[in-house]
């Protein structure tokens, strides 16, 4: 579509107060005064709404640089315009937000489009093609909206959910809105549950495929609220965003440090727990120094810590993430690389840096019971690793075939639900003590 036609001074109006100076798309005074127009007119039904914001352009801007940024925006600006139709509009919010109105019948062919945004863009040596993706949230305005500012509303809460949850598109309606104020609400409550020891540690046990021993396990943050258990899922997301998670990993290793020197002082053998630590301890400079004054203050033997690190996580901050892998390493930390496989940096990172530990992400196993080419997938990561001298870990693994495919590879390690669920600190200190799974061994011995 195009805007911006009217003649002398209404055009300079036009252009002044609803056009995007940067795209040349409406704004959002264009986007407010258009919608109260169709409500006005009682035209709002058979519409839907939308709040996009184009994915990784952080990352985008830190690589090219912001004039190339800006160069994306636009071109995303030219394809939103050449995508909607007569009687659909798309506006920029601001920055890499854009919102509009299309057509409920549009809304399946303009997720499709969505898909396919490929732009041309010179990264300093040569001609790159990049994919620009988009997080959408939706809102099919009923006809009983009064004012656009409803309509904003309903298609940001839409748009927060979308993100939060990592979808490609949310809708919104009264559940999704019921979820959007339990997180404001999680929001508010977890500096308090942080500090009234509400967050509790699981331990997920790993196990050796060749004596079926315990061998590990992975400290899991839980939170018990009013009698009922929150999962990771309903609060982490939303401590990334807000910075919170950095005091729930200090938390969660100082909580783990705290049942270690308890099991230490039973007589109990420890086993090596790892700790998940986020992309945004990268901003910390002398996060190792912290990790090993927490080791230092319970007097656990390094040897018996693991920190674990997202591949996908921290691709902008390698150096940094370089520096840290080599001071646990001279403290005697191991570090392991986690979700393996589940992003595009998996082997950029194994090239550049120093992990002890590869951890395959669930998702490889896919169909690699049966399918034959998920099989040698697997298999060729497995014995990558090994010339590289890393011990290799597969998670998620909950069948008997699953586990026999990856002992058959020579993974080394499995954790899932195959051996154990996350467990309370009371029922892990009962398998530290078996330290064995005869069940699943003698299974294994009889097929």
């Amino acid at each position: 579509m195009v805007y911006g036609n009217e003649i002398g001074s209404e055009k300079e109006y036009f252009n002044m107060y609803m056009i995007d100076d940067l795209t040349g798309l409406p704004n959002f005074n264009y986007f407010t005064q258009n919608v109260n127009e169709l409500i006005r007119r009682a035209d709002h039904k058979g519409h839907t709404a939308f709040y996009l914001n184009l994915k990784d352009m952080s990352i985008v801007n830190e690589r090219f640089g912001y004039e190339r940024g800006d160069e994306i925006l636009c071109k995303f600006a030219d394809f939103l315009s050449d995508t909607v139709d007569n009687g659909e509009f798309a506006a920029r919010l601001g920055a890499d937000n854009f919102i509009g109105i299309i057509h409920n019948d549009n809304v399946t062919r303009f997720l499709d489009a969505l898909d396919e945004v490929y732009v041309t863009i010179y990264n300093g040596i040569e001609n790159e093609e990049y994919n620009i993706l988009s997080n959408v949230g939706f809102y099919e305005l009923t006809g009983e909206e009064k004012k656009a500012s409803e309509i904003m509303e309903r298609i940001s809460i839409a748009f927060t959910m979308s993100r939060k949850n990592n979808e490609r598109c949310a809708y919104y309606d009264e559940k999704v809105k019921k979820q959007l104020i339990d997180n404001m609400n999680y929001t508010r409550r977890l500096p308090k549950a942080i500090k009234e020891h509400e967050l509790v540690v699981y331990f997920q046990p790993k196990v050796s495929t060749s004596g079926y021993n315990l061998v590990g396990a992975e400290a899991l943050v839980r939170w018990e609220h009013d009698g009922q258990l929150i999962p990771p899922a309903n609060f982490i997301p939303i401590c990334e965003k807000t910075g919170l998670v950095t005091e729930i990993d200090f938390y969660v290793l100082e909580e783990t440090c705290r049942k270690m020197r308890e099991w230490m002082d039973k007589g109990y053998k420890l086993v090596r727990v790892s700790v998940n630590f986020s992309k945004q301890h990268f901003k910390d400079t002398n996060v190792a120094e912290r990790i090993m004054s927490v080791i230092d203050k319970y007097k656990i033997p390094t040897k018996y810590i693991e920190v674990e690190f997202t591949e996908t996580a921290y691709l902008d901050k390698e150096e940094l993430l370089e520096i840290t892998l080599g001071k646990l390493r001279n403290y005697g930390i191991a570090s392991s690389i986690d979700d393996f496989g589940s992003g595009y940096s998996s082997l950029n990172l194994l090239q550049n840096m120093d992990f002890e530990v590869l951890k395959l992400d669930k998702s490889l196993l896919g169909k690699g019971v049966k399918d034959t080419k998920s099989r040698k997938v697997i298999s060729h990561i497995i014995n990558m690793a090994k010339e590289l001298e890393m011990e290799v870990l597969a998670e998620g693994v909950e069948t008997f075939e699953e586990f026999g495919l990856l002992r058959d590879l020579n993974c080394d390690i499995i954790q899932g639900y195959f051996f154990d669920r996350p467990l309370k600190v009371e029922d892990f200190e009962n398998r530290l003590r078996e330290g064995v799974y005869p069940k699943q061994r003698a299974l294994a011995q009889a097929m």
